[in-house]
């Protein structure tokens, strides 16, 4: 996969960076300085981890600063940028959930944010920060069927919606009520 920049309007693209890693398409998120920020898996290496990039506009994009999320991820995951509070937030398939700074790579949290339930476990998180700085998470659930082992497979029905959201850049998070949600979180409607 290739990371390209555009310029003269679209007439020439060029090679900004260049992986060979078994990953979907990976997240992108810029800031205020037109820097990159970029997170993909490597199902190369078994797809537990995943790998945050920052390639900084004032080195013309060259020699990313990287670091690693432990995961796992597999093909699912969302990243928002916090510039208010100088973070950026990473949330994956596996329901871990990441806090990073901007701007140095550091985790200043990472923690198990959801679980599967009973009847369904978690697919394609997105994650919103509104002009409030309330940061939301959304996601589907897909329901387990168990004779796949508790595996998804395309026979199995989508199962149901939520989200919830955190006033305070995720260290905590409710109910759209208010109330409070103890993590993990069960990801389905048990």
């Amino acid at each position: 996969w290739r990371l390209l920049r555009r310029k003269n309007r679209g007439a020439t693209f060029t090679t900004i960076y260049e992986g060979r890693h078994g990953t979907t398409p990976p997240v992108i998120e810029t800031d205020w300085q037109g820097n990159i920020y970029l997170a993909h898996p490597d199902y190369f290496q078994g797809g537990q981890n995943a790998y945050l990039l920052r390639f900084l506009a004032s080195n013309s994009f060259q020699n990313p600063t990287s670091i690693t999320l432990t995961g796992p991820w597999n093909a699912k995951f969302a990243m928002e940028i916090d510039e208010a509070r100088g973070q950026l937030y990473f949330f994956g398939w596996g329901g871990k959930f990441f806090r990073v700074r901007l701007y140095d790579l550091a985790i200043l949290a990472e923690y198990q944010l959801t679980r599967d339930g009973t009847n369904a476990n978690m697919h394609y998180p997105n994650l919103y920060l509104d002009d409030y700085g309330h940061l939301y998470l959304a996601w589907t659930t897909a329901r387990i069927n168990p004779a796949l082992d508790g595996q998804c497979g395309n026979n199995h029905p989508y199962w149901s919606i939520h989200f919830m959201r955190s006033l305070d850049g995720g260290v905590t998070w409710a109910k759209p009520n208010g109330q409070t949600l103890a993590t993990p979180i069960v990801a389905d409607d048990t």
